[in-house]
């Protein structure tokens, strides 16, 4: 088996606990791996009083996220759910969007983006640095005009 998604359907039938062996090739050596089959938890994520306002819920970027979500970077907020007919939706952001900065300053937690939005005023346009698969673009969050 040498595709993801085989080995994620194959990986999704088995029941979590279950013991398995698992054929690696590293240096050009075959090794055998003995490993558990987990259980993917539902996410934590909480909406953060900024991002709300944009209706989006952001989840911090752990090292075991970006592993699962095959990302090469380590740092920066994960976009977990973006509220159907909010801003962030009409501005086209997605769940999976990962935040890398916000006004220019990067962000390598939810303490990081929350300190830097909360320095701007209520009807500040945000501008963000996205990354969605292997392309950065940067979005503007208009602010709520009232």
């Amino acid at each position: 088996m040498n595709k993801v998604r085989e080995l994620q359907r194959l990986v999704a039938g088995t029941r979590p606990g279950t013991p398995v062996q698992v054929k690696v090739l590293r240096d050009q050596q075959e090794r055998f791996v003995a490993l558990e089959v987990g259980e993917l938890k539902e996410s934590d994520a909480k909406p953060e009083p900024a991002a709300s306002r944009f209706g989006l819920t952001l989840e911090a970027l752990t090292r075991e996220l970006a592993r699962q979500l095959n990302l090469k970077i380590r740092e920066g907020v994960i976009i977990a759910n973006v509220e159907e007919g909010s801003l962030a939706a009409r501005e086209g952001l997605r769940k999976g969007d990962v935040i890398l900065e916000v006004e220019r300053t990067p962000v390598a937690s939810l303490g990081a983006f929350q300190e830097t939005v909360s320095k701007l005023k209520p009807h500040d346009d945000i501008l963000l640095l996205i990354l969605r698969e292997d392309r950065s673009f940067y979005s503007i969050l208009h602010a709520p005009r009232g």
